[in-house]
């Protein structure tokens, strides 16, 4: 689907693995109350205190709290395992084990990956090359190394969801 605007670009969605929708709603708050939607992740109010509240919370792995769209809205399954890269944290590690130094770079980490991937237009298993140098993403597959130390990736499975990690830097 394509929206042109009149004044200038457009807002294009592409849902090939057909798990999303479009509609049309008369009121955002309503919308967001009744999917029962957390707070965006690069919601300038969703700050580091309001993230270690909801992230606390829950007494599971990580990768399955950053995906859970109740408890923080817009991280999926391949951006989480990026943003997990950049923090250095280990998918199946449980959250509530988690340093508050750990917390800290997750939730900047989280932040800096949306809106690195938003500003290049990476979509959610499209145009991952546009991300910068460095990033998980692209070697994000079977036979991956990872981009810090050249290690192989593992995958396995974690709240039903494959998550990739280097065993070297992210101790999984």
């Amino acid at each position: 689907m394509r929206l042109d605007f009149a004044a200038d670009g457009c807002l294009a969605y592409s849902n090939k693995r057909m798990i999303g929708r479009v509609g049309l709603v008369d009121d955002e708050d309503d919308f967001i109350a009744a999917e029962k939607l957390g707070p965006d992740a690069v919601d300038p109010r969703f700050d580091l205190a309001a993230f270690k509240t909801a992230v606390l919370a829950s007494k599971r792995d990580v990768k399955s709290v950053l995906m859970d769209q109740e408890i923080v809205a817009g991280v999926g399954n391949i951006y989480s395992d990026e943003i997990l890269f950049r923090a250095r944290i280990n998918p199946a590690a449980c959250i509530r084990q988690l340093s508050p130094d750990d917390i800290k770079r997750l939730y900047r980490s989280m932040r800096e990956v949306l809106k690195t991937a938003a500003a290049r237009g990476a979509g959610s298993e499209q145009f991952t090359e546009r991300m910068p140098k460095g990033a998980l993403l692209p070697e994000r597959k079977s036979g991956g190394h990872c981009p810090r130390c050249g290690s192989p990736l593992k995958s396995f499975k974690v709240g039903g969801r494959t998550a990739y990690c280097c065993p070297r830097c992210q101790n999984c």
